[in-house]
């Protein structure tokens, strides 16, 4: 779809340097192929990254076409640089990096947002970015290694209403005017998440988790003051 592949071009990072390509899988047998990559990587993410709760990527078998977002950080030079003779220390490395995945971001969420709007459903694989799996997409599409699969977008028909997945409510992550303390997440709201909310809220929708935020609530605001 036309729509779907031209709003990528929207996304406008520093300099205006478009760092990335995008490819797009839509033939059975190399969509097949793609899909079959990822359920490797999904074998290993169980093996390597034990306790993070990851799905089977078996249900990419009902997608239509793969979007496959490569970054180029070669192009991370057309971003600020510290000149050899500035004073002080380089601010520019680090924050480039920033500069180079925020545009990536961009890119794959104006595909994510074209796609919704076409009726269509999504995900964010970002496991292409992984060595082993990013080498197994070159080795297949063609593309050079030095390129990185950031945002692998699978697209399809939703088989439920995506829009009821758990967002954290406005209130608590919208701050007017400044910064406002009282909503500061402390270490200890982290650690209550990565223990106990995180399975529900990566794959659950807000009916299946509802009846239980009270309580999630109510035992993060325990740990946060």
């Amino acid at each position: 779809d036309k729509h779907v592949t031209g709003v990528q071009t929207c996304a406008l990072p520093i300099s205006n340097s478009q760092c990335w390509d995008l490819i797009i899988v839509d033939n059975p047998a190399v969509r097949d192929a793609v899909i079959d990559i990822f359920v490797e990587q999904s074998k290993r993410l169980f093996v390597k990254a034990k306790g993070f709760p990851a799905v089977s990527k078996a249900y990419l078998s009902n997608t239509v076409a793969i979007f496959i977002v490569l970054g180029d950080s070669r192009w991370k030079v057309a971003f600020p640089q510290h000149n050899e003779d500035a004073e002080g220390p380089d601010e520019y490395v680090a924050n480039n990096e920033n500069i180079y995945y925020c545009s990536l971001g961009a890119v794959i969420q104006n595909i994510q947002l074209a796609v919704t709007a076409q009726g269509l459903t999504s995900a964010w694989l970002s496991g292409g970015g992984e060595t082993s799996t990013n080498q197994a997409l070159s080795e297949l599409l063609g593309y050079p290694p030095y390129l990185s699969a950031c945002g692998t977008i699978p697209v399809g028909y939703p088989k439920k209403d995506v829009r009821l997945r758990y967002r954290r409510p406005l209130e608590q992550l919208v701050h007017w005017n400044g910064y406002a303390a009282t909503q500061f997440r402390p270490q200890g709201m982290l650690d209550h998440y990565l223990s106990r909310l995180r399975p529900f809220l990566m794959y659950r929708n807000t009916e299946s988790v509802e009846d239980r935020s009270e309580e999630h609530t109510s035992e993060l605001q325990s740990r946060a003051y």
